[in-house]
């Protein structure tokens, strides 16, 4: 999945490196999708992760308006 997702490799030159049919390729990368979204559907990790990370910018701009409010006061 790396290859094909992450660098961007064609089922063919999946297939040659591994010295395995494009159907073999096709099929592994189907059934590994598939399992991710089962493990997704169970875990929720992606929905988790996108809520910290909208929890996390909340935090970072409240800060910042925190230090924009005390160098404002300290300019005062």
């Amino acid at each position: 999945m790396e290859l094909y997702y992450g660098e961007d490799y064609s089922l063919g030159e999946i297939a040659e490196e591994f010295e395995i049919s494009r159907q073999a390729v096709y099929d592994n990368i189907r059934r590994s999708a598939q399992l991710l979204e089962d493990y997704e559907q169970e875990l929720h990790l992606v929905n988790d992760f996108f809520i910290k990370d909208k929890l996390s910018m909340m935090e970072l701009n409240s800060i910042s308006k925190n230090i924009i409010q005390m160098i404002i006061n300290c300019n005062n």
